[in-house]
Parts: C-alpha cells; sequence; structure tokens
C-alpha cells in the first residue's frame, strides 16, 4: 500500500444506479455521490455525468484534478480490460463502447476499466470481507446477476475474457424463455416483479401498504423492509431466489473448491445475514463433497462502497 498521500476516483457503473467516490492512499472513501444510471439517455450522457460527479467530488475536497492519479471504473457486462472498453453491457444497452477514452480525454487522468461486479470482489479480496483468502468467488444480486472469480489473489477473466458471468448460467434448461438462467430466477428486477405478479393476483403483502399502492417503488430496500416484517409474498420469493443461488454457489464451488463465497450488491447488501443464511441452506443441499458445505458465506463487508473502493484499487495497482 501506497504510504504518501495520494487519490484515487471510483466509480460503480450498474444498471440501475451509479456511484462514485474519491479514494485516499489507506482505501478510506473521502467523499461519495450516488446517482440514476438512467441509461436509457443514452452512453454518452452517462459518462458526461460521471465526469460531473468526479469534478465535484475532487472540488468537495478542495482539490485539483491534478491531485487524482487516475480513475477506476466498473461497468456491467464483458470488457476489454486492454483497450478499456465494454464490449456488450445488456442492461445499458451498450456493445462496443469506449468508456476509457470517453472519461480520460474529458477528466485529464488515466482510466482502468473493468467489470462492475470484478472490481466489487476484488476490494472484498483487499481489505473487506474475503481478506483473508487468495480463491473467492463473488455473486452480486442487482438489476440482474453478476460474478467474478479471484483466484491465487487475483482476478480471473479467462480465455475470452468473460469469467465470472454466473447470473447467465443455466439452471432451467427446459423451462420457459425468461426463467431459466440464474438471473432470470435470482436478479432484484425479478424478485420485484415476482412479487408485484404475485400482489396484484390478489395475495396480500405489507408491501402494498409500504409502497402507498405505487409498485415501480419496490427495490431492495422495500423488499429487505417486507422480509423483516416476515411478509409472507416476500419471504416466499426472496428465499426461493436464494435457494437459486445457492445451487449456482454450490456448482461452482464444487467445480473449484473454493474456500470463500461473498454475496453483495443492493437487494443482497439490504438483506445481510438474512440472504447469506438462506443462500447457505441450499449450498450445503448441493456442494460436493460434503467437506466443502462449511466454506465461508458471507454478505459484503464494503456493502454500497465495495466498487467505489475495488474500481479506485484496480487503478492504483494498474496505474500505478
Amino acid at each position: 500500500m501506497p504510504t504518501k498521500q495520494e487519490y484515487y476516483l471510483g466509480v460503480d457503473l450498474g444498471g440501475t444506479n451509479m456511484s462514485a467516490g474519491l479514494i485516499d492512499h489507506t482505501n478510506k472513501v473521502l467523499g461519495r455521490i450516488k446517482k440514476r444510471t438512467r441509461a436509457f439517455e443514452g452512453g454518452d450522457r452517462v459518462l458526461q455525468r460521471i465526469v460531473k460527479m468526479s469534478r465535484s467530488l475532487v472540488e468537495e475536497q478542495g482539490l485539483q484534478m491534478k491531485d487524482i492519479r487516475g480513475l477506476g471504473i466498473g461497468g456491467p457486462g464483458a470488457i476489454d480490460i486492454e483497450k478499456g472498453v465494454v464490449l456488450n453491457a445488456p442492461n445499458l444497452g451498450w456493445e462496443q463502447f469506449d468508456v476509457k477514452g470517453a472519461l480520460s480525454k474529458p477528466l485529464g487522468i488515466p482510466v482502468a476499466v473493468d467489470n462492475d461486479v470484478n472490481v466489487a470482489v476484488y476490494g472484498e479480496k483487499v481489505v473487506g470481507a474475503a481478506v483473508r483468502y487468495d480463491d473467492v468467488l463473488g455473486i452480486w444480486m442487482g438489476t440482474g446477476v453478476g460474478g467474478a472469480l479471484v483466484l491465487n489473489g487475483k482476478l480471473y477473466y479467462g480465455t475470452f475474457l468473460t469469467a465470472g458471468e454466473i447470473g447467465h448460467t443455466l439452471l432451467h434448461p427446459g423451462a420457459a424463455w425468461g426463467r431459466r438462467t440464474l438471473e432470470n430466477c435470482a436478479s432484484r428486477t425479478n424478485i420485484a416483479r415476482l412479487i408485484v405478479e404475485l400482489i396484484k393476483a390478489n395475495n396480500p403483502s405489507k408491501i402494498t401498504r409500504m409502497v402507498d399502492g405505487d409498485y415501480d417503488r419496490v427495490r431492495s430496500k422495500v423488499i429487505a423492509k417486507a422480509v423483516a416484517a416476515k411478509d409472507e409474498v416476500a419471504c416466499r420469493v426472496v428465499r426461493e431466489a436464494a435457494h437459486f443461488a445457492g445451487i449456482a454457489a454450490a456448482n461452482m464451488v464444487t467445480v473449484l473448491s473454493l474456500p470463500c463465497v461473498v454475496l453483495g450488491g443492493g437487494l443482497a447488501t439490504e438483506l445481510g445475514d438474512t440472504w447469506a443464511d438462506w443462500v447457505r441452506e441450499s449450498f450445503q443441499q448441493y456442494v460436493f463433497p460434503a467437506k466443502l458445505q462449511d466454506i465461508k458465506i458471507v454478505p459484503t463487508k464494503l456493502g454500497d462502497d465495495a466498487g467505489i473502493v475495488g474500481a479506485a484499487i484496480i487503478a492504483r495497482e494498474r496505474l500505478a
């Protein structure tokens, strides 16, 4: 870790929300800004707002852009980390999008680009819930379901730079389209959709009162609040999603013999130990051999800061 004061910007770009943070040499978050991604505005507008957020953070700390050593950004989808190009981000509607160029030129600083879950899980490995482990699986539940692998202490990308995309693994090959993958069954988007469908099908739920009948407001915080209140609809849907996440985790751990799984993303962060416990129940049923049943399955320690901290750490390591 650097011994002198230096600053990096970290950006966590998700399908629904995006966050930017200013990080010092001790990985402390000095300031943060969170906004809606508003992907429908187009990639150029989204990145223009990230530039504005970054400048605001720097100014708030009484610094100038010349004081910033670099910016790291994690974006959803497949990334060419060498070129800094988003190859395919379904939740943003981006293909072959030059994120590095679009940010480095207006800010005047070097930029490192990676997958959003990669940077979050790497943050957990360096300063979060997985500090003691060199081999880690991360599963992040949000707009979609993302995954990342740390092997031998380093992010693992695979030959085609797409390793870790656990959300697209098949759970039900013969099911109807839209119910086949882990992302179909366990993303916050689909959990909210199913909860609303059940409520509208005359299944009573405390959520109706929580959102004053505006079901567009059924997001992670509301779902977690309903689970804490033991709402039957929310608990059944979330527990089923956790069951599928546990199966997916068991498959990966069985193949790779991993000692640690970290669970993050908006929904998992809000649910905390409840989500981890429900995932663990399913995981222990399906992992092989039985000696792997007691590996660590833990919720994120960094929470909403995992992405910005991890992105800043990756920028420091790559741009130094």
